[in-house]
């Protein structure tokens, strides 16, 4: 094959060549035109052009002889050099190879074949059975070796990618560059021992400190249900709890009654992770009363934050999640988020008011110092969502504040719930006008406007989530587990998991605030059907304080047979419920799941929770879930009889809810598949039990 050398001395040849023929042919045409005019001294003429023309062919041989001896030491040199370079590389104690498009090892240096330890050549052997490293990776992350792309790469200041692998028991990373000769791109890769490096990393990540709050929960609640002594009990779960913090090899102190921080290394909490914090069942054997009723604990724990003051408060933010979830879980903040664990007790509600009163009181004074009042329930709205805007409409009216209830009249479910309840109410003259779109809303917005979100903690399934994030000053009143963290803090944050509704919640706030007498007959009537609905006729997720509020209620002029009218259906409803009840199955002795095609409209929907319902009345049926599509979107409802807590099964899909009531959208899913997920997910929660 030529080289750019051989090429070059043919064509240094080649004009020497010319020289000396184009020389003599204009020598001897001279001497031609000289001999025909017959001029004197012809011959001597002959002899001086003869002697030119020989010493043009001897200087030209001389230079092509000189070229050809310059030629033969230049290549001499560079055979000496290019052995000498591969010696170099050779002897390098750098592992380096050179593959071809495919992977496949064309050359190696004496260090890639001892680590390797195949005794065999490497030649023709792919690089991946050697380390894992697939040819597309190596093509991926390969720096060009070309001039240009070279400097395009300085100036704009990248870092060239690598790869972690693994030879043997070392690891090593891999920096690969692509090169061109004849046509073909090959690769070469420089592998550098990081062993002891990742064995330092490895010990820093281990030894990464972590922080966690542990919360004895719920120990004022047993404590008005039982005669003993409840210290007995609480210092039962403190010797668990020490005991826990012997085994992290932790540091631990109570900074309060019943409240302790616990700081401990990252190796631990691993350990934890893995048994799926057995601490919060240990701290549930323990009993209290003849009842038997478990003690439980909530922890906030975080290994993410810029110090240790950063790492303290986010553990402190995951205990707050924790226990606005219903307590009974470790909130765990990490790489990943927030990440859950437990969670499957019940609530148990309390008795007192006193949360109640406070909560009242500032938000008595938020709603007096705000220019004006936006209220704003979730998505579709049921009737508790719109009971409870209607008794915070009543709240804001008291303190002399004209307030904006925020609903799309357009949408088909908004004509099945509110505008059952809302003939007796718009007659009012105080909510002729007080019902809005989200359009009109947006143009509400000020700097000193005051948003209420009831029976929602999710922007994302508000009504309009838009005027959320525009609106810096809000409120949530919810009695659903929180389920993500809001990038803004809200002004009150009353969430209440152990409560039946948001209108339980918000009329505890009114009793704390109205005269009586204050609420009329049709604000009582449907804040009522908002509790009546929730717990499904008063028989489920009931305590004292859902007896006392529906007393409330009925005292300023509540009528439940008014209420249950509401609740009546149409002939569509009861058709669309009726499917259902074609194709249910029994899942592991205790599930009770239930599908229909539906027909496209938001009646499915409604049928959807009557038919979970319906479902939950079957004997030894623990929870049911009931599925139906809606333009492109299966839609879950979940009920319990609160053996099960169906918010963190649907959890796993991206839904939420109550531990009793939840449901779940998944957009772009078929029945089938949609089926198998949330089999899945049952299966999950039921062998974590």
């Amino acid at each position: 094959m030529r080289t750019k050398k051989d090429y070059k001395s043919t064509k240094q040849f080649a004009a020497s060549s010319w020289v000396c023929i184009l020389s003599g042919a204009f020598l001897l045409a001279a001497y031609t035109v000289i001999c025909a005019l017959d001029i004197m001294y012809n011959a001597v003429v002959g002899v001086v052009f003869l002697s030119v023309y020989t010493a043009i062919v001897v200087i030209m041989l001389f230079a092509n002889r000189q070229f050809s001896a310059g030629r033969k030491l230049h290549a001499k040199e560079n055979i000496a050099l290019s052995t000498a370079m591969s010696d170099v590389i050779q002897k390098i104690n750098i592992p380096f190879t050179v593959t071809d498009e495919n992977g496949k090892i064309i050359w190696y240096n004496d260090v890639m074949g001892t680590i390797s330890g195949r005794k065999r050549p490497l030649y023709g052997v792919s690089i991946s059975d050697i380390c894992q490293l697939a040819p597309d990776e190596l093509a991926k992350n390969s720096l060009r070796l070309s001039a240009e792309e070279i400097s395009e790469e300085i100036l704009s200041d990248k870092e060239q990618i690598s790869s972690i692998v693994d030879i043997d028991d070392k690891k090593f990373e891999v920096r690969s560059y692509e090169m061109k000769a004849v046509g073909k791109i090959y690769y070469l890769s420089a592998f550098s021992d990081v062993t002891a490096l990742d064995a330092i990393r490895k010990k820093v990540e281990a030894e990464t400190p972590v922080v966690a709050y542990v919360v004895i929960d719920n120990l004022e609640e047993l404590a008005q249900y039982v005669r003993v002594s409840s210290r007995e009990a609480a210092n039962e779960a403190e010797n668990v709890i020490k005991a826990w913090s012997l085994e992290l090899n932790a540091l631990m102190r109570e900074y309060d009654r019943d409240k302790f921080i616990i700081v401990f290394e990252k190796q631990k909490l691993l350990e934890c992770v893995e048994n799926k914090f057995e601490i919060l069942e240990r701290i549930r054997n323990i009993r209290l009363g003849d009842n038997s009723m478990p003690i439980t604990v909530s922890i906030g724990i975080s290994y993410i934050g810029e110090d240790m003051a950063d790492l303290e408060h986010n553990a402190q933010t995951a205990l707050d999640m924790a226990l606005q979830r219903g307590g009974d879980q470790v909130a765990l903040r990490g790489d990943d988020g927030l990440v859950f664990f437990g969670g499957r007790t019940k609530n148990i509600q309390k008795r007192t008011k006193v949360l109640a009163r406070v909560i009242a009181n500032q938000l008595l004074s938020l709603i007096a110092t705000s220019g004006n009042v936006l209220i704003m329930g979730h998505r579709n709205p049921d009737f508790d969502s719109i009971g409870a805007c209607v008794g915070v409409a009543r709240l804001c009216m008291h303190c002399g504040v004209s307030p904006k209830i925020i609903l799309n009249t357009d949408r088909e479910v908004f004509n099945k719930a509110f505008g059952n309840c809302s003939e007796r109410l718009l007659e009012l003259d105080a909510y002729k006008d007080i019902f809005i779109s989200s359009s009109t809303g947006m143009d509400l917005i000020r700097s000193d406007t005051l948003l209420i979100v009831v029976d929602a903690n999710n922007f994302k399934i508000l009504e309009e989530p838009s005027i959320a994030e525009n609106i810096h000053n809000f409120v949530i009143i919810d009695h659903h587990r929180k389920t993500a963290e809001l990038e803004k803090e809200p002004a009150i944050n009353y969430i209440d998991p152990s409560a039946s509704s948001a209108c339980e919640l918000v009329t505890e706030l009114l009793e704390q605030c109205l005269p009586v007498g204050t609420l009329t007959n049709e604000e009582s009537t449907v804040m009522l059907s908002g509790i009546m609905v929730d717990t499904q006729n008063f028989t489920r997720s009931t305590g004292v304080r859902t007896f006392a509020a529906a007393l409330y209620l009925r005292g300023e002029g509540g009528n439940s047979e008014i209420a249950h009218t509401f609740f009546n259906e149409d002939f569509n409803d009861f058709s669309a419920e009726a499917k259902f009840g074609t194709n249910v199955m029994i899942y592991r002795d205790t599930i009770a799941i239930t599908t229909s095609m539906g027909s496209g409209s938001g009646d499915d929907r409604t049928a959807a929770s009557k038919a979970a319902d319906k479902l939950l009345t079957v004997k030894n049926v623990d929870a049911s879930f009931a599925l139906v599509p809606i333009n492109n979107v299966i839609h879950i409802s979940a009920r319990s009889n609160g053996a099960v807590n169906v918010q963190l099964i649907l959890e796993e899909l991206g839904g939420g809810g109550h531990f009793n009531i939840a449901g779940a959208q998944i957009p772009g899913k078929d029945m089938r598949e949609t089926l198998e997920r949330l089999k899945a997910a049952i299966d999950n929660y039921l062998d974590n039990m």
